[in-house]
């Protein structure tokens, strides 16, 4: 009898486990409320559980969250399996009086170090999607789609962005920042890198960017540039030292293929059109013929050394145009227009 009295308090505690564990086995439990703190060890559930049944209700977590052990290991999905999802999570705002800063973000993720290692590496996510030599109809590494859906009414709604990756640099209270160049570059607001190996039927359908339009009532329309590269207005100048570099090998640099009103337009007003008969156009210093009915040139003012223009309609440099004489070449050197060419 002492000896059972004595054990009394380890009986309680496994009970108190074991009703926790019964909790949490439940398929479904209402009104359910443990105010003692149960601490447990090797827990396992099976079934659905339900953890708080308000929205404000929380679960705080510890330690790591990994699937199969807590080293991680793959679940085997068969035809038990029954969702589309390995994870899934829903939110629908009704209110904005509890959301601090008027901005609601279905999750937020910040690793962060504060300890120095030269040859250490800090990821905030990296998700690894893998085709194990199966045939199947497409693969994606990562799916982002914004949308704006029932609207029956005007409605203004800020800029919208399918994907925005962003550098945060601050100011440092002390020294400088220097960056380890990769490849003469030190940091990118995004990068693009394609991975290839031996025995790939048609290494020409791989594309590093590409950029697509749909329209899913088929209408026609015009819209903005396909490729931006602008200075924040609310923020200083800052001046690229380049605004496009290529320097990969490539057949063709630039392929100007659809159809365009201007082919490429420059300061000031000026273009480079390929006419429809195959020839091209210049309109600034250099403005080649078109089977020799191309318009007079006007005399530029202030051309520098080494600048060509045509004059279709003069075989003197910019004289007076009589229509009768053809047209020239010039070049202009030593402070003139030089004949090079008539016709």
């Amino acid at each position: 009898m002492r000896k059972f009295i004595s054990n009394l308090s380890t009986l309680r505690r496994s009970l108190l486990v074991s009703a926790a564990a019964f909790v949490v086995v439940a398929t479904a439990v209402s009104a359910t409320t443990i105010s003692t703190s149960i601490t447990t060890i090797g827990l396992t559930a099976t079934g659905s559980a339900t953890l708080g049944d308000a929205v404000a209700d929380g679960v705080i977590l510890n330690g790591r969250l990994s699937t199969g052990s807590a080293a991680g290991a793959a679940l085997t999905l068969d035809s038990t399996y029954a969702y589309t999802e390995g994870a899934e999570l829903r939110y629908t705002v009704t209110d904005w009086t509890g959301i601090g800063n008027n901005t609601f973000e279905g999750m937020y993720l910040r690793p962060q170090i504060n300890t120095a290692n030269a040859s250490g590496n800090l990821k905030g996510i990296e998700v690894n999607t893998v085709n194990n030599g199966v045939a199947l109809g497409s693969i994606h590494g990562g799916y982002f789609e914004t949308q704006m859906k029932a609207i029956s009414a005007d409605t203004t709604v800020g800029p919208i962005y399918g994907i925005e990756s962003q550098i945060s640099q601050y100011a440092p209270t002390s020294g400088t920042l220097t960056l380890t160049e990769q490849s003469n570059v030190g940091a990118a607001a995004g990068r693009f890198q394609i991975g290839l190996a031996a025995g790939l039927a048609d290494y020409t359908s791989l594309y590093g960017v590409l950029i697509q339009t749909n329209d899913a009532s088929a209408a026609s329309r015009t819209l903005g540039s396909g490729l931006l590269i602008r200075n924040y207005p609310a923020e200083g100048t800052q001046t690229w030292t380049k605004g496009i570099q290529i320097t990969a090998p490539a057949v063709t640099g630039i392929s100007l293929e659809g159809a365009m009103t201007t082919d490429i337009s420059l300061q000031n007003g000026e273009t480079i059109d390929n006419a429809t008969d195959g020839g091209l156009k210049v309109s600034g210093w250099v403005r080649p013929y078109i089977n020799n009915t191309a318009p007079d040139a006007v005399d530029p003012t202030g051309p520098v050394e080494g600048s060509i223009a045509v004059d279709g309609g003069e075989q003197d440099c910019f004289a007076a145009a009589d229509g009768t004489d053809g047209g020239s070449l010039c070049v202009y050197s030593g402070a003139a227009w030089i004949v090079v060419n008539t016709w």
